[in-house]
């Protein structure tokens, strides 16, 4: 601490100074401004950002810049250091980090008391990935009304990546740490950017340590570098480090025998996030599970795909009474331009089953779906199938799936079948209980972000390749509890369909539409919020029977023009290939790129273009939709 307290203390009686230039400024601080990659458990990086330098061997970053990354990495140019969480102010967004045998200068830093209003000054960090940059502007204020924002306001420009660089002075020194940008705050507002006074740096370790004491307090477990404000778990949902080892095959193939594991690795509301590893492997991060939705997830099992129909769902007497009878699973791997025609859920009663874990009292669930419109040329892919799982309370989540299909020509074409071979339970924290509250009777509050119940947004679709006519479909949020958005869809046929869906989650989701066309969203809700603007991770669950090669996305900033109005929005682009058994079939897509233009001024997407190609490079496929009418409730 004394160390942080010299390097604002070295420059709190510093005299006037003659201004720098932009290129000397650059020039003086660029050595001490470095990009700073979170890296997930295979060391592929998946968020980015900047961090200064304050010390030898320290730097100053933002905490979001670092949530949930296993590693940290410096880089600059062709030079990269391992770097370490020292300190973590997530109140303030601040942490600081340390690396070795690390030499580049520490900047010098100037109160927020010297600052005024017009003052000129420049950011200096690393947007939207790009090698270190520089962008001029002004103090346009010193105190925001917003008590959730920080306190120094700037016109000059900051972008995705530039989190956690320098503001500087015209003599260089740093006044802050920018930190966020604020888009569409109202249609009319532009160079909304902030920053946190430089001065807080200096706090930063007692502040960590007192933010640290409180969360070990009993009840209250979090990461320092995560969430300040994390969601306690809903009652019954499985603990943190719960294991399921399952054992998966096809019949027909005996070759195709594996083992995979599942493990729970965080809890918030009624969201699981896991982890899988296959054949006793590395664990990949798979993503968030709304508990409460009714939909599959797919998970991969090396060349194979394992369909997971809502694991936590069945196990959980109350949720499973809760379901809207009868009601329809989503997402079944449909391929791109057919949806399936999926029936409702259907829920046996109990019965003992037994698999190599034991045998256990089950809830048996069976879902039957068929693809329509089966021309000749399909007639030996999936046409219909067969799901059926077995849910056992006991262990939280299935406990046995059999998945069978038919082709076109009624010839069996898979019959995969999984089984629990172990199971090791991890009791969940008590979750934090006021003494005049129910838990029972108090689900999680919304998250900060999302939109209020009865926000609704009507929409046009049209295929601009086959020129057919437009269709109009309506979206309105229903229920909201932390991260997890209900909505009610209604399309052609006029009927309200009910869904949900994780607002954290990077995964596309199909809706049917009417006259066989499905439209395809991709978290609509995600990056429309400051969440966002980090996402890194390849999305999960394109639309297909295929399991596509997807890109990470590719986020930048733009204006958009529907017929709801002009919006300053994330452009959001994703491209994603078959493998090549996926395109012998020349009806087939073997190509598709997905962009989405989302505003925060309606918290979700205003228009989308969904474009796929076959295996000749021909466009097989090109649906826009776009935002008619927007109400906030």
């Amino acid at each position: 601490m004394k160390a942080l307290c010299a390097v604002v203390l070295a420059c709190a009686a510093a005299g006037p100074a003659f201004a720098l230039s932009p290129s000397e400024v650059f020039e003086k601080v660029a050595p001490s401004v470095w990009a700073v990659r979170g890296l997930d458990a295979q060391e592929r990086p998946f968020s980015y950002g900047s961090a200064v330098v304050i010390g030898p061997g320290r730097l100053i970053t933002n905490c979001h810049v670092l949530a949930k990354a296993k590693s940290l990495q410096l880089r600059r140019d062709n030079v990269s250091y391992e770097a370490k969480l020292e300190h973590a102010d997530a109140e303030r967004d601040l942490c600081t980090l340390s690396a070795t045998n690390f030499t580049a200068p520490a900047v010098s830093v100037v109160s927020a008391a010297q600052l005024k209003v017009g003052q000129r000054v420049y950011a200096v960090g690393n947007p939207e990935k790009l090698a270190l940059t520089l962008s001029e502007g002004l103090i346009s204020g010193l105190r925001s009304e917003d008590p959730k924002l920080p306190p120094l306001q700037t016109s000059a420009p900051i972008s995705p990546g530039s989190s956690g660089g320098g503001l500087f002075d015209e003599q260089g020194r740093l006044v802050g740490i920018t930190t966020l940008i604020v888009v569409g705050r109202a249609r009319i507002a532009q160079n909304l950017n902030f920053a946190v006074p430089a001065e807080w740096i200096a706090e930063v370790p007692e502040r960590a340590k007192l933010q640290l004491a409180r969360l070990r307090q009993p009840a209250v477990q979090a990461s320092a570098a995560g969430a300040a404000s994390a969601i306690a778990a809903a009652e019954g949902m499985p603990g943190v480090g719960t294991t399921w080892k399952y054992s998966y095959r096809d019949q027909r193939y005996p070759a195709t025998a594996r083992t995979f594991s599942v493990r729970v690795t965080g809890v918030e509301g009624f969201d699981v996030r896991e982890s899988l590893s296959v054949e006793g492997g590395s664990a990949t991060d798979t993503g968030v599970i709304n508990a409460k939705a009714l939909r599959f997830n797919p998970k991969r099992i090396s060349n194979y795909s394992v369909q997971e129909l809502a694991p936590y769902l069945y196990p959980s007497d109350e949720l499973a009474k809760g379901l809207p009878t009868p009601q329809r699973p989503e997402n079944y791997p449909a391929t791109a331009t057919r949806q399936w025609q999926v029936g409702a859920a259907k829920m046996q009663s109990e019965e003992a089953t037994t698999v190599p874990a034991g045998t256990y009292k089950t809830v048996r669930v069976e879902v039957t779906g068929t693809l329509p419109n089966m021309g000749p040329s399909m007639m030996s892919a999936p046409a219909r199938f067969q799901y059926t799982a077995w849910y056992a309370p006991e262990t939280n989540r299935y406990i046995m799936v059999r998945h069978k299909t038919w082709n076109g020509a009624g010839a069996v074409y898979s019959d995969e079948i999984v089984q629990l071979l172990e199971y090791r339970a991890v009791a969940a924290a008590a979750p934090v209980q006021d003494a005049k509250a129910d838990p029972a009777k108090s689900p999680p509050a919304a998250a900060e972000g999302l939109p209020a119940v009865g926000a609704k947004w009507k929409y046009s679709f049209r295929d601009q390749h086959l020129r057919k006519r437009e269709q109009v479909f309506t979206i309105r949020v229903t229920g909201v509890e932390g991260w997890d958005v209900r909505e009610s869809f209604v399309g052609a046929t006029g009927a309200a369909v009910e869904t949900a869906l994780n607002a954290k989650e990077a995964r596309f989701g199909a809706r049917a539409i009417g006259s066989g066309y499905s439209v395809v969203e991709l978290a609509p809700y995600l990056f429309s919020s400051e969440l966002g603007k980090s996402a890194q991770q390849s999305p999960a669950s394109y639309p297909s029977g295929a399991l596509w090669k997807i890109s990470a996305p590719r986020i930048v900033e733009e204006e958009a023009q529907v017929p709801a109005g002009n919006f300053k929005t994330l452009r959001v682009e994703v491209t994603g290939d078959a493998p090549p058994a996926a395109g012998l079939n020349l009806s087939f897509p073997k190509r598709f790129r997905y962009t989405a233009w989302y505003a925060p001024d309606v918290r979700r997407y205003v228009m989308l273009r969904h474009e796929t190609w076959n295996s000749t490079g021909t466009k097989v496929g090109d649906e826009i939709v776009k935002l008619l009418e927007y109400s906030a409730n």
